[in-house]
């Protein structure tokens, strides 16, 4: 998510450089495992005891997973998520793509 203002030749270079962390990770997944156990970790230290516990065997056996390059949001993407958001109460109903996910914003992705 961006602002509506931001500069374009900005994001294209954030796009750029996270795409590029993207094809490293995917490359060489183990060099990421020991920091990617450490963010897994911090979150399942809020977890509930017995989830806590079940997190302590995880460090063995965890993969770094495979990430898919960031790209715009397709309205049939927007479609799909609105629907889930609004059927569980977690959006109000009425809103349409065109509202909330920017038309223009293909080339910076480019």
């Amino acid at each position: 998510m961006a602002r509506e203002d931001d500069d374009p030749d900005k994001l294209r270079r954030f796009f750029v450089a996270t795409n590029a962390a993207i094809d490293r990770m995917n490359r060489r997944p183990d060099e990421f495992r020991e920091l990617y156990f450490e963010k897994v970790g911090r979150a399942l230290s809020e977890m509930p005891a017995d989830v806590k516990k079940i997190g302590r065997g995880v460090k063995k056996t965890l993969r770094v997973p495979k990430w898919n390059h960031w790209v715009a949001y397709e309205k049939r993407d927007f479609d799909k998520t609105y629907k889930w958001m609004v059927k569980r109460g977690l959006s109000p109903s009425g809103h349409t793509s065109k509202e909330i996910v920017a038309a223009d914003t293909k080339d910076v992705f480019a």
